[in-house]
């Protein structure tokens, strides 16, 4: 099995657990961008890999996407849990404020915050 830092975003959306929590996360959700929309069904987007990470006390998987060709303020951070059951995200659309995806906790989102700031 390849180790999560192997791994880009859309490798895992291939995978079925991780397609799960990511439809999860966006399930109920209103005004998701057409492109992250196409890119959850193996469209384009610019994406990172995933990144083992420690959010209160507990190992994640962080990884990114942004909108192709105009990535400044249209990105989505994501965190998956580490068995792939669950996730969170934060997502920004240009000119409008983080909407987080998921119900991060107020420490998640603060993660979510400090990985949108870098």
């Amino acid at each position: 099995m390849a180790r999560a830092d192997d791994e880009y975003l859309f490798d895992a959306l291939k995978k079925p657990a991780y397609r799960k929590a990511w439809t999860a996360m966006l399930s109920g959700e209103k005004n998701i961008p057409g492109w992250l929309i196409a890119f959850g069904k193996g469209g384009p987007g610019v994406a990172g890999p995933l990144k083992t990470i420690t959010v209160e006390g507990r190992k994640m998987q962080a990884s990114n996407v942004c909108k192709p060709h105009d990535c400044a303020g249209n990105e989505l951070h994501i965190f998956f849990s580490l068995d792939a059951s669950s996730a969170i995200g934060s997502l920004t659309s240009e000119g409008q404020r983080p909407r987080y995806l998921g119900a991060p906790t107020p420490a998640q989102r603060m993660a979510l915050d400090r990985a949108m700031a870098n």
